[in-house]
């Protein structure tokens, strides 16, 4: 059939289509006067402009000015849709597509629910699928007598206004999607006892994690926290029995040597070395008795192994009291247990580091001038540490107006992160080591340089300059594999700098920290075809960067529907869509180190969208 033919074939279902519902026996007369009435004008259209295809639905967007009338108004790779020029192409690349539920949507307010996605057509209705409504059902059984700790005296509960015991359960999605931050759902409840509870909360499917933590204890014994891995959320409307573990004691004995002083108020608990999570109760060192120049604290606590298929072995950590400067001590459960000894026996901790004063000045870097700023030292390693141990310690300072600062450390090796008050200055982070032969160790400085600044120009398809767009940097993220989740190493330094917007002449200045950025260029107008625009793996080093010119082609352009299972369409949902991207290109879910942002839009009041997505997004033949 020639395109012609196809044209008027289409126009006379339309025709039939609108003849019928215009003459439906459902609507009065009235009503089907009114309805021809209002589709005349439309019909003319269609009978008499041969290029034009019936209306579609409205995607939820302000009515515009038209930005093209037809396909001579746009380049030779895109045509007029929607009175937009957009690429001929229209399928993506896979994307990663978030959709966030807006307030007042039954069960699902507020929920973010990412799922791939490839665009196949202009015209792609997303549909969530099954949103879980979890009953959780915790049980548990009486604490025997050999467990059962008296609570402590700041928990203990006033005759006059007793508490009632409450139980509070996190989900944390074990499928993390990339670089994007996976909310962990928290669920509440307070009843009359733990012994049988039931909470309800609403999931996407998939498998999590669940931290049971019972805030007030059942009668005058203790419970633990407890950690279940990889429990299942089906696509329905589920009921998780989760039984808790019966506590178990461990009984510790901390040696301390005498002559070093004591360890008066410091906390003993046992935590999971990859989530950093408690895993039992706590106790506070107190009343040592002293044998052969040895103080021995004893502590109890209760705990209830990680429920999971393979064993994993807990960490006892030893925390200084708030207010003095030593380490955090971390050291297997199973080596204070080597020789089967009851009770444990923690002996790792020999001696209390001397404290260190450090004191220095920030300054300006080819210069005299002082810079305030904050500091953060984080300590990397400390000799004398047993096998089988790690320490845990950092400091925050702030400097004066002038730049001097003064800070309270162990001896060691530290990572220094300085982060200026002034928003031009650069982000720092080198090395210091801290000797343990002086008490008083002055003369450190530390050199700031400015921030360095990223310089282009921003074009649309036609070769028009773009105006008051925003323009983002996004730091590309590091990956830390190792090291325990709970260490003070694990808090890595992030460049950072200052977004912008095009001027009249399309032209932006950023500045930034040394590091790694994606640009990200966005539209921040509604009367303009233009999507976001970006630039991967942009590396600021000592010097200013110049990127040159950024010119968009014209977008893809996708609408259709959001809806969700049990709520059906979901007006006003918000709709990001994320790119996977590997070594500064854009990749596959499969190799892909992490996703940016690269598109986002609100659906309309009926659950409509429409979404424009930069070319390079375009699917290809390879």
């Amino acid at each position: 059939m020639s395109v012609q033919k196809a044209s008027r074939a289409r126009r006379a279902r339309a025709i039939g289509v609108w003849h019928i519902r215009c003459y439906e026996r459902s609507v009065t007369p009235l009503q089907r006067l009114q309805r021809c009435a209002q589709r005349a004008g439309v019909l003319a259209a269609l009978l008499l402009i041969p290029d034009c295809a019936a209306p579609e639905r409205d995607s939820g967007l302000a009515n515009l000015e038209p930005l093209c009338r037809a396909n001579r108004d746009c380049p030779s790779d895109a045509e007029c849709v929607r009175s937009r020029c957009v690429s001929r192409q229209t399928e993506s690349v896979p994307l990663l597509v978030e959709v966030i539920a807006p307030a007042g949507t039954p069960g699902l307010a507020g929920v973010a629910i990412a799922q791939e996605v490839q665009f196949a057509s202009r015209e792609f209705d997303i549909h969530l699928g099954y949103s879980s409504a979890a009953v959780v059902h915790l049980k548990s059984e009486p604490v025997v007598d050999d467990a059962c700790l008296a609570r402590l005296s700041s928990q203990e509960q006033s005759e006059e206004d007793p508490v009632p015991p409450s139980a509070r359960v996190t989900f944390f999605p074990r499928k993390r999607q990339l670089s994007l931050t996976d909310a962990a759902r928290v669920v509440t409840t307070t009843t009359p006892s733990l012994d049988d509870v039931s909470l309800s909360i609403t999931l996407v499917p998939g498998k999590y994690d669940l931290y049971v933590e019972p805030l007030e204890h059942d009668g005058e014994c203790l419970r633990p926290p407890e950690l279940f891995l990889d429990q299942e959320v089906t696509a329905s409307d589920v009921s998780l029995s989760i039984q808790l573990g019966a506590p178990q004691r461990y009984d510790a004995r901390v040696r301390f040597p005498a002559s070093e002083g004591s360890l008066e108020g410091w906390r003993l608990d046992l935590v999971d070395p990859d989530s950093g999570l408690a895993l039992s109760s706590g106790a506070v060192l107190s009343d040592p008795r002293e044998a052969e120049g040895t103080l021995e604290y004893d502590a109890s606590v209760v705990f209830v192994p990680v429920h999971s298929g393979t064993p994993r072995t807990e960490m006892v950590r030893l925390t200084p009291p708030e207010g003095v400067t030593a380490p955090t001590l971390l050291v297997a459960r199973g080596v204070t247990e080597l020789f089967q000894s009851d009770p444990a026996i923690v002996d790792q901790l020999t001696s209390l580091p001397k404290t260190v004063t450090l004191s220095g000045r920030v300054v300006l870097k080819g210069t005299l001038d002082g810079v305030e700023a904050g500091l953060t030292f984080v300590l990397e390693s400390l000799s004398g540490l047993a096998e089988g141990t790690s320490v845990s310690f950092s400091r925050e300072v702030r400097t004066g107006t002038d730049g001097t600062f003064e800070a309270s450390l162990l001896p060691g090796t530290y990572r220094v992160v300085t982060q200026p008050a002034s928003d031009q200055l650069a982000q720092s982070e080198e090395k210091f080591s801290v000797s343990g032969g002086t008490p008083s160790q002055a003369g450190r400085t530390i050199e700031i340089a400015e921030r360095r600044s990223i310089q282009g120009r921003l074009f649309d398809f036609r070769g028009n300059p773009v105006a008051k767009a925003q323009v983002d940097l996004v730091p590309v993220p590091t990956f830390h594999r190792g090291g325990l989740a709970l260490s003070a190493s694990a808090v890595r330094f992030v460049p950072s700098g200052l977004a912008g917007e095009t001027e009249s002449d399309g032209r932006f200045r950023l500045l930034a920290d040394p590091g790694r950025f994606d640009i990200v260029a966005r539209n921040v107008t509604k009367d303009a075809d233009f999507s976001w625009a970006f630039r991967l793996g942009v590396t600021v080093g000592d010097g200013d960067v110049v990127l040159g010119d950024l010119t968009e082609r014209p977008p893809l352009l996708v609408h259709g529907s959001v809806s969700a299972e049990q709520t059906g369409p979901l007006p006003s949902a918000l709709i990001r869509a994320y790119a996977y991207v590997k070594a500064g290109e854009v990749s596959t879910p499969d190799a892909a180190e992490y996703v940016l942002l690269v598109g986002e839009t609100r659906a309309n009041a009926d659950g409509d969208y429409q979404l424009l997505l930069p070319a390079d997004l375009a699917a290809t033949d390879d």
